[in-house]
């Protein structure tokens, strides 16, 4: 008897007396993806819509309005604005991987057939922007050379900075020198760069001069 009272499962009532909430099923995300898609590319089809991007822009809307509606009907209202919170990620995480992919597609399938030795050996010198020939043998040395001049300069600084904040720092020196320190971290490299590039060329007039010439003429 003992035995059999141990071994029967028991249950336990939901405080309150309510029932539990119903969950989606494992699969409904991708059901509701697939389903946005084909009905996309069904409207788009259907408009006469030539521009893949329109079809895209429907399949995200339909996404997000089918997955709140039908959330909201089977889990209720605060599970459906999780998940359509979850979606807008989602649908922004793909619109900025699609045209990333879209580049590197075409990149490597139109640059593979030109990737050899005269391409990285030899440079633009000498050849216009609409002729066919030359390669990136002046990108690849000023590239390392640049990045050559830039180690020198900042490894030093780099390193004298970070024993100087954690072996001597104090003081309002010291705070200074760590808030322009995580602002630098903070900043992208690219848009320093550029900031720099537009600083030192068009504001203080240090860059080649560019004859008219080699302008380019209006099409």
């Amino acid at each position: 008897m003992s035995h059999a009272i141990q071994d029967r499962p028991l249950s336990v009532a939901p405080r309150g007396g309510s029932s539990p909430t119903p969950a989606s099923p494992a699969g409904f995300p991708a059901a509701v993806a697939v389903g946005s898609v084909l009905a996309g590319v069904g409207i788009g089809l259907a408009a006469g819509w030539h521009s893949k991007v329109q079809w895209g822009l429907v399949s995200a809307l339909l996404f997000v309005l089918v997955t709140y509606a039908l959330t909201t009907k089977v889990e209720g209202s605060r599970q459906a604005k999780d998940r359509v919170a979850t979606s807008l990620v989602w649908v922004c995480f793909v619109l900025a991987v699609v045209p990333l992919l879209s580049l590197a597609w075409v990149t490597i399938s139109k640059g593979a057939a030109v990737l050899d030795g005269y391409f990285l050996t030899h440079s633009m010198n000498g050849v216009l922007d609409a002729e066919a020939g030359g390669g990136v043998y002046h990108a690849l040395l000023g590239t390392i050379e640049q990045v050559g001049i830039a180690t020198l300069i900042a490894a030093p600084i780099g390193l004298l900075t970070a024993v100087y904040l954690v072996e001597y720092g104090g003081g309002r020196l010291a705070q200074a020198v760590t808030f322009f320190v995580d602002v630098m971290t903070g900043i992208p490299s690219i848009v320093a760069g550029l900031f720099i590039l537009a600083t030192w060329n068009l504001i203080l007039g240090f860059g080649p001069p560019v004859s008219p010439a080699r302008w380019p003429s209006p099409s």
